[in-house]
């Protein structure tokens, strides 16, 4: 099976924003809401325009993924996985997996979705100017 493999500049750009976003908000916010959350709904769109500027599978599947992982990484977090995994003293581990569940996250993930299947249409537009 080949994968669909394309280039999107303008769904990197958009990753590498939100990329920058992110790695603001890890080193510099201290602000709860922001932090724990706002940088969750962020993630999700991270996901969604990384994939999309490197696979040109339809935006709908891409988001679809892209939930259904933080879903299985927020499962994770309330069996505790970190802990069982002897990792729970590492920042990276603690950065990548997360080590507390909270059920907002769900429901931010699930904002991140909408809010980067809102966004997607607006990057395939093309341009008109002559």
């Amino acid at each position: 099976m080949k994968l669909p493999i394309r280039f999107s500049p303008k769904h990197a750009l958009v990753a590498l924003l939100l990329l920058g976003g992110e790695l603001y908000i890890a080193f510099h916010v201290r602000q709860p809401f922001i932090r724990f959350h706002l940088g969750d709904l962020l993630v999700v769109c991270l996901m969604h325009f990384s994939v999309r500027a490197l696979f040109s599978w339809p935006a709908k599947r891409v988001a679809t993924g892209a939930l259904l992982f933080a879903f299985a990484v927020e499962s994770a977090q309330a069996a505790g996985l970190i802990n069982h995994l002897g990792l729970s003293h590492t920042t990276w581990a603690k950065l990548l997996l997360g080590d507390t569940f909270q059920s907002m996250d769900l429901v931010m993930y699930v904002l991140g979705v909408a809010a980067a299947l809102f966004v997607d249409p607006f990057l395939n537009r093309h341009s008109t100017a002559a």
